[in-house]
């Protein structure tokens, strides 16, 4: 294990025979800048303590920075990977850049930790790319001009907590916008559905309602209280489309609710209503579309109470059931 306790530089350095930096550490900031490393270069291991820098720097064989942990800025914007490059079980403690490098073979970051920015605006990925269960835990990652292979995944990847105020917010609705893009250029129909509500959520965060904060400034949001509400309830009720769970679950608690409304009402002989009456109204409620319709006179004698259920009934069953066929629809990709 080399420790390197100074400010450490190999600028323009050619590393002819590969270099070997395996669980080295780099005390203070570590530059190198425009070098080139003509055989493989490991990295496995190592620490940077201060800011690295491998800005336009070259890699013509293997590299891997394999559990790799970088404690402040990591910048390899405009370097060249020439072949297979592991970035896997790596950890980025702060900003990672890597705008405008190229990636010429396959390129992994699986398991690794992005806790600041994560900066691939322009980045070329000619062949497979991967961010298999990788963590991004204060920004989504920006991928706005750059090319992304048809080996993409990023399958269980996490991804940051929605937005929490108008800059957070706004970054999030750009790479989100880009990775929906991408998605359905690549036609991975699931994922542009994920990224596309994730997009809505943080669209969220730039509406407010001005009853509820008087103080906030205009202009930092948009003041509209009917568009928040329509996100907030498609995120609940439907999950923007995504969920089959959410709209059965209501749809039973409003069944629920109903039935129990129902059957204390008055009936006929002015005792409560039969369960199996109260049951099958409750359903009709939701499920207008059933043949089963019930008797007249029994809704003839529903109190206020249980009228005014049975139209908040209808109204959202009707909802709830677009918010299904949508999730079916989407999940079993019909056109």
């Amino acid at each position: 294990m080399v420790h390197f306790g100074d400010f450490v530089s190999f600028h323009m350095t050619d590393f002819r025979s590969g270099a070997s930096f395996e669980k080295a550490h780099f005390a203070r900031v570590a530059f190198f800048e425009n070098s080139k490393f003509d055989a493989a270069a490991f990295f496995e291991g190592a620490q940077f303590c201060g800011n690295a820098s491998f800005v336009k720097t070259t890699f013509l064989q293997k590299t891997s920075f394999d559990h790799a942990e970088f404690l402040k800025s990591a910048q390899f914007t405009e370097a060249i990977f020439s072949t297979d490059t592991v970035f896997e079980n790596t950890s980025f403690g702060s900003d990672a850049d890597f705008q405008s490098a190229g990636f010429l073979s396959a390129t992994y970051f699986g398991d690794s930790i992005f806790a600041g920015r994560a900066k691939f605006n322009g980045t070329d990925f000619k062949l497979y790319m991967s961010f298999i269960r990788s963590k991004f835990q204060k920004s989504v990652p920006d991928f706005r001009d750059a090319k992304l292979p048809e080996a993409t995944e990023l399958h269980g990847a996490k991804w940051p907590s929605p937005p929490k105020n108008h800059e957070d917010a706004q970054q999030q609705i750009y790479a989100y916008e880009r990775l929906k893009a991408e998605m359905e250029r690549l036609k991975k129909h699931e994922d542009e559905q994920f990224f596309f509500a994730r997009e809505l959520r943080a669209r969220r965060a730039l509406l407010w309602l001005r009853i509820g904060d008087k103080k906030r400034r205009f202009g930092e949001r948009v003041n509209d209280g009917v568009a928040w509400f329509m996100n907030s309830a498609y995120d609940s009720l439907g999950s923007y489309g995504l969920s089959v769970v959410r709209p059965i679950f209501w749809l039973v608690s409003l069944f629920s609710v109903g039935f129990v409304i129902l059957a204390s009402t008055n009936s006929l002989d002015d005792g409560p209503m039969e369960p199996s009456d109260a049951a099958a109204l409750s359903v009709t409620n939701l499920i207008s579309l059933l043949p089963y319709k019930p008797d007249k006179l029994i809704t003839d004698h529903l109190t206020p109470a249980a009228k005014i259920i049975g139209n908040i009934q209808s109204v959202l069953g009707l909802i709830l059931l677009f918010l299904l066929g949508l999730a079916l629809r989407n999940r079993f990709r019909m056109k």
